[in-house]
């Protein structure tokens, strides 16, 4: 929202902000589209490397981090960062096995930590290298940051306007969303990627529908009519071809299907020094 020099006065309404942990069905959520949307002529010419061949598909896979201890807590957190949870470990290890197939070329990360966790155990299976982007962090949740969704939640119409300062602005998320786009299609030109080619984009539930968004309107494709919230370590696809056929796969979460939460664990912080229970029980027997 646009700020002149004063504080916007918000309802808990006006402004998005990350859901609290909620145990999903993972048989819900899940949809694509199949989109048609002609190329201009001068936008497809643009898109021809230095070799004088047109660079004409391969695959974005828009990954939502991994369950936080913010997620667990109710947290709202934005700039500020948490660790992953137990399960959250479990579940970016699921994710990352599950793209075992699939030949990821590189993967970009948000800076914040639960994003760089969450990267690290994909770019472990795939052997692959880690970039980390600025542009791809979450939005600043301003003075809103570290409060509980309980305080919203129980908030009355009767009690004085909420005043939220600091709140990062729709521009400014469109702005990073673009810039970002910009560059990976960039990118992928000087690279020559090609149909088998994937990237995989690892930030945040707020900040990934605006960069679908921009990497949308960077191919001149039209937006679904709905796009579906990301639920933690779920992923959309998004299969871009630049001579008129993009693909949306949105939410993809099937490869948490096996991933249990450990009672009285699975909500604790992840530690990286400790062992998972599972190594100690193959020692055991």
């Amino acid at each position: 929202m646009e700020s002149s020099g004063h504080s916007p006065v918000l309802s808990p309404f006006d402004y998005a902000e990350e859901e609290p942990l909620a145990e999903v069905s993972l048989r819900k959520q899940s949809e694509s589209w199949r989109l048609i949307s002609p190329i201009r002529d001068n936008f497809s010419t643009a898109n021809e490397n230095s070799s004088g061949t047109q660079l004409t598909k391969f695959t974005c896979l828009l990954v939502r981090h991994a369950e936080s201890e913010h997620n667990v807590r109710g947290i709202r957190a934005g700039s500020i960062d948490s660790e992953l949870t137990i399960h959250g470990y479990n579940q970016a290890k699921k994710l990352a096995k599950s793209l075992k197939e699939q030949n990821v070329r590189c993967i970009y990360s948000s800076p914040q930590i639960r994003a760089q966790r969450t990267a690290k155990e994909i770019a472990k299976v795939m052997n692959c290298p880690i970039f980390t982007s600025s542009l791809l962090r979450e939005k600043d949740l301003g003075s809103l940051e570290g409060t509980s969704f309980r305080y919203t939640a129980n908030y009355r119409p009767h009690e004085p306007p909420m005043r939220v300062q600091g709140l990062e602005n729709r521009d400014s998320l469109l702005h990073r969303a673009r810039e970002f786009a910009e560059s990976l299609l960039m990118e992928a030109e000087d690279s020559g990627f090609d149909a088998s080619d994937v990237v995989v984009i690892v930030s945040h539930g707020l900040f990934l529908p605006f960069l679908l968004r921009a990497i949308l309107a960077a191919v001149r494709t039209p937006l679904p009519s709905k796009i579906l919230p990301w639920s933690n370590a779920s992923y959309t696809s998004v299969a871009i071809d630049f001579e008129g056929n993009t693909t949306i796969e949105m939410n993809l979460n099937s490869h948490l299907r096996g991933v249990r939460r450990v009672r009285n664990l699975g909500s604790t912080t992840y530690d990286s020094k400790q062992k998972p229970i599972t190594e100690f029980c193959k020692r055991v027997n």
